[in-house]
């Protein structure tokens, strides 16, 4: 005779991590037992040190404690999960400033192969940058609702791109100017489709 035990847990897996999403701290505290014991009966353990809790703060409410197999998960502001950075104020700064740090180092390393190379034709560097730097700059942009200062950010960072791939540029003046925004449109920069105001 074969025992059959049915546990129902909301939680959000990527290859060794889980988030465990939860509206009410009993509801997250009976998700992690639940977890807990039904990785215990496969021969796993959760690691305690590793797993910890972004509280969304409350006016009335002091943050709660959290327990694991009997040790006490720690608190954290944020964290990164599958490359984006959460925060507990759900706030984009931190998740935009790690995106334009990032790709500037992808810029750099295709820089003198790529969009200095006065071989290649502007239309090979702009598909490059599209393919390598945009995707690295707005990765997971998909589920963000960015401020102005959150766009401008982004743009300074497009626009210095596409200075330095047209630098090598011969003309000047207007026809520079020009040649400059249709290189930004060709980019399709898609951080324009939608902003929020600022507060």
């Amino acid at each position: 005779m074969t025992k059959v035990t049915n546990d129902t847990i909301f939680d959000l897996q990527y290859a060794d991590d889980a988030a465990l999403p939860s509206h009410t701290p009993d509801g997250l505290q009976r998700q992690l037992d639940a977890i807990s014991s039904a990785y215990s009966r496969a021969g796993l353990v959760v690691n305690s040190k590793k797993t910890e809790v972004l509280y969304l703060p409350s006016d009335s409410l002091l943050p709660p404690t959290f327990y694991i197999s009997g040790h006490q998960l720690g608190l954290t502001e944020q964290f990164t999960y599958l490359g984006s950075i959460i925060t507990s104020t759900c706030d984009l700064t931190a998740e935009i400033q790690h995106r334009v740090n990032l790709a500037p180092a992808s810029f750099r390393r295709l820089s003198k192969r790529v969009f200095t190379n006065g071989d290649l034709s502007t239309r090979t560097k702009m598909a490059v940058y599209n393919a390598i730097c945009v995707s690295t700059l707005l990765y997971a942009c998909e589920g963000w609702t960015p401020y102005r200062r959150h766009i401008r950010a982004l743009e300074a960072f497009h626009i210095r791109c596409l200075q330095t791939i047209l630098q090598e540029c011969t003309c000047t003046g207007g026809t520079k100017y020009l040649m400059l925004r249709l290189a930004a449109e060709q980019a399709q920069h898609p951080s324009r489709r939608y902003y929020s105001e600022d507060n």
